[in-house]
């Protein structure tokens, strides 16, 4: 059997569809689109499942979706592919606000294909994600990346490239992260992974860790067909469908040109931040920088979003930006997470949570204390503790780093550090109702290296929410500073 179809996309959400009149043993669906944009298209068996996707207008995988009883492609999901209506969901992605495109795709059920091993995968090879299995039983700080790409989406890398690179990067998780869409497959990579993607708009780009299927999103997005849908529907929608278990992030949201610009989002939606994300890339320190300040910033006005970090490794390590002194690599930075013992639930509960920190090539020992009792970064104290202290060991330094301890948004104490198995220390006595404190490592030009998420005591209600209105706080007090 073969189905040909071209459609014209006037809207920014677009549903159409084939049938299979006959159960069949494989299906090849190839599609091409045009257009100022790009579209993603997302395929849905006759029960509502999703069970394949495609990037269409950027991306380095294959334009076409194989699924067989044998294989599939890397974006398919091996099912019997029974008689029915199929659907097939687009959403038209473009900066513009009106746009005119083409889908074509077409369908064939009798074609047996072959493809390169980092196309596709083993059917059984497939396992159910368990979110709840305990991969170590240690309790203590996992080392991981949580964004990165592979060449399922944009980047460069085969999984087994990048596995021989966390292998090297002694990473205990790893969140690839691919464009607007989520494996289905558990990658065959040396450490644990946690499923995830990322949402990317050009409204800004936005992760969402520890999901277990798309369907659900898709199923609702196609419920929301409207000639007046726009591209916050789609922001909104995965947001609202993932948003109580799953931890939502901010991505680079001041790096040009993918910053953050959906100015009527409520942050209260967000649980973290990336503070240091692909350091290696050029314009990468001043957008690092300005998101710590924003962070510090949105802390200080009472909206406690934490800090996490993400490597947004799409290059082989063979090829840096260019002026780069180092490769962008999967680990740089490398967000630590505590888990009493190493689950995908464990670690979203652990971010979602602020129980984290994030560096460069460095390992932190962290003791936060109040009333004799230890807390974790990302900790609430009780308003009642007169006295809060922190003491923070650091392994790894080969160069000049500077320690800063910030109360309130304040550095309350500054230390040069230099040479393995320093320390820096402090402890601040309480006398407002709200406030936080945290550490941060930062190299002699002030670049950040180490983001500590704070502990916090008291609470302050954030009278604006909106990144619009927060964003223009943050500069009009950024600007009275810096003059």
């Amino acid at each position: 059997m073969k189905i040909q179809k071209t459609l014209e996309v006037k809207d920014k959400l677009t549903i159409t569809g084939f049938r299979l009149e006959n159960q069949a043993e494989r299906l090849l669906l190839f599609a091409e689109f045009s257009g100022t944009g790009v579209g993603l298209l997302y395929l849905l068996d006759p029960e509502n499942r999703m069970i394949g996707f495609l990037n269409l207008g950027f991306g380095n995988f294959l334009p076409e979706i194989y699924i067989s009883d044998t294989i599939c492609t890397r974006n398919a999901k091996p099912v019997c592919l029974v008689k029915g209506d199929y659907t097939l969901v687009l959403a038209s992605v473009s900066e513009e606000e009106a746009q005119t495109a083409v889908l074509s795709f077409s369908i064939t059920t009798d074609q047996e294909k072959s493809y390169e091993d980092c196309y596709v995968q083993n059917n059984s090879e497939l396992e159910p994600y368990d979110f709840e299995s305990i991969h170590r039983n240690e309790a203590r700080f996992y080392k991981g990346d949580l964004h990165g790409h592979t060449i399922l989406s944009d980047g460069w890398n085969s999984m087994k490239e990048a596995g021989a690179i966390l292998e090297k990067q002694q990473l205990d998780f790893m969140a690839f992260t691919e464009h607007n869409a989520l494996s289905f497959f558990r990658p065959d990579i040396p450490c644990l992974f946690v499923p995830s993607f990322e949402l990317t708009l050009p409204l800004g780009h936005v992760n969402i860790h520890g999901i277990k299927g798309m369907d659900k999103l898709v199923q609702n997005l196609a419920k929301q067909l409207t000639k007046e849908a726009d591209l916050t529907l789609l922001c909104d929608l995965a947001i609202d469908t993932w948003k109580e278990k799953a931890n939502i992030s901010l991505n680079h949201m001041f790096m040009v040109p993918w910053e953050f610009n959906y100015d009527s989002f409520d942050m209260k939606r967000l649980n973290t931040i990336e503070v240091i994300c692909d350091p290696t890339y050029p314009q990468a320190d001043h957008a690092n920088e300005k998101a710590v300040d924003f962070l510090d910033f949105l802390w200080t006005e009472g909206l406690q979003i934490y800090g996490v970090g993400g490597s947004d490794c799409h290059n082989k390590i063979t090829e840096p930006y260019q002026g780069a002194k180092s490769p962008s690599v999967y680990g740089d930075p490398a967000t630590y997470v505590y888990c009493d013992g190493l689950s995908v639930d464990h670690l979203i509960h652990g971010i979602r949570n602020g129980n984290s920190y994030v560096t460069r090539g460095i390992e932190l020992e962290i003791a936060y204390e109040a009333d004799k009792k230890a807390y974790l970064p990302g900790s609430a104290i009780a308003s009642t503790v007169r006295e809060i202290s922190c003491r923070i060991g650091i392994k790894g330094n080969e160069g000049m780093l500077i320690g800063k301890f910030l109360y309130n948004k304040d550095v309350l104490k500054e230390m040069r550090l230099s040479g393995e198995d320093q320390s820096a220390s402090i402890t601040i006595e309480v006398i407002e109702d709200y406030g936080w404190l945290r550490f941060g490592l930062y190299d002699e030009q002030d670049n950040v290296i180490s983001y500590v998420n704070p502990v916090s005591f008291g609470q302050k209600e954030c009278s604006q929410s909106t990144y619009s209105e927060l964003l223009s706080k943050f500069m009009a007090d950024r600007k009275q500073t810096n003059t």
